[in-house]
């Protein structure tokens, strides 16, 4: 079924509002990793610090990822294809867009794409 244009700009505000708070989120990591980094440690703490450094890389990727996603999903909104998979071209299942609002794939492909 389609989307009614008013499902569609909730849809929005809730992405749009996730947005937000990812943002949020790599900029507190970012300012974390800012204050640890600015003393002189012993060997061990900057191992620690280095390690620290890289588990924050990762979590800022796949923050990053999730902004991409979400970016892509208001993209699709504005064009007028939000909630059609873009893989087969049918509609996303409500329950999908329910959990995961900024999902490009429809049960059927979701299952079938390859697990990231």
């Amino acid at each position: 079924t389609m989307l009614t244009p008013e499902q569609v700009a909730s849809y929005k505000t809730v992405l749009e509002e996730k947005r937000v708070k990812l943002l949020e989120e790599i900029s507190e990591s970012e300012k974390r990793f800012a204050d640890s980094g600015d003393d002189i440690d012993h060997l061990d703490e900057e191992a620690d610090e280095a390690g620290d450094r890289a588990d924050l890389l990762t979590t800022e990727g796949v923050l990053k990822e999730r902004i991409a996603a979400i970016d892509s999903a208001l993209g699709r909104i504005t064009d007028g294809t939000f909630g059609t998979c873009t893989a087969c071209g049918n509609p996303i299942e409500a329950e999908i867009l329910a959990i995961d609002p900024e999902s490009a794939l429809c049960v059927v492909c979701k299952k079938s794409a390859p697990q990231a």
